[in-house]
């Protein structure tokens, strides 16, 4: 797929690796929105990148994604890439009390249930397009899950199925379906974790070469070892990744 001369909506894109894809995009001359619940980051992000285009969204709230689909597709026609990048992460034992209902309802919300109403939102408009893209944000923990992440493991297995079964769908259309998982990346949700993190800049760069060699699964870094050993010892993958706790 093409990287240049797009136009593209990232959500969850004033920080971190929502804004090093954002980034990466910019430098191939695209034009690219993002949206993020914090203004002061959007700003901030905005002076940092004045080619940026900025939207407060809260992509949990169905006005809030209506407002926005209704804004970027009005006054950027050529609208044909979405990434869906917005994700928080908790980690509890279930049998804790801060596994509050509340708790476990945000990550459901923001990790897989507004991906699902955005993208269903958006797709129509991308169809239109000769080439488009929706790009999940996924994790290795879709496929090897977190003994203390079990709801965010959960909704990162079903964006990775939701993301195989959306590929089938539009194996018809003009429409790529790219699925991007990423290990531990040095963003303030991993501010806490000790061990080695890889930066935003290299997954956003891994990203951008997944798609143009039309990689639709993308695992970044360890992620892919990680992988590789699940095929062949599911228990050893699962001691790994415990190690990322």
């Amino acid at each position: 797929m093409k990287t240049q001369g797009n136009t593209i909506f990232i959500t969850g894109g004033s920080a971190g690796i929502g804004l090093s894809i954002a980034k990466a995009f910019l430098h191939l001359q695209n034009t690219v929105i993002v949206c993020g619940r914090d203004e002061q980051k959007l700003a901030q992000a905005q002076k940092t990148y004045p080619d940026l285009h900025t939207l407060r969204c809260d992509v949990t709230s169905n006005d809030d994604c209506n407002y926005a689909f209704q804004k970027i597709t009005s006054e950027h026609e050529g609208l044909n890439i979405l990434v869906n990048n917005a994700g928080i992460q908790f980690n509890y034992n279930l049998y804790e009390a801060n596994a509050a209902p509340e708790r476990i309802q945000q990550e459901i919300d923001t990790n897989f249930s507004s991906l699902a109403k955005l993208t269903s939102l958006f797709l129509p408009a991308l169809m239109k397009q000769p080439e488009a893209a929706v790009v999940n944000v996924s994790s290795a923990t879709g496929i090897v899950p977190k003994r203390n992440a079990a709801v965010y493991s959960a909704t990162k297995a079903a964006v990775h199925s939701f993301s195989s079964v959306l590929r089938r769908q539009l194996a018809n259309s003009t429409v790529r379906v790219f699925e991007l998982f990423p290990p531990v990346v040095d963003t303030a949700m991993t501010r806490d974790r000790a061990g080695n993190k890889l930066s935003p800049d290299f997954v956003a760069g891994q990203l951008i070469r997944g798609m143009q060699q039309d990689t639709y699964e993308i695992p970044v870094g360890r992620a892919r070892l990680l992988f590789l050993i699940n095929r062949i010892s599911p228990a050893l993958a699962a001691q790994m990744i415990q190690r990322q706790s």
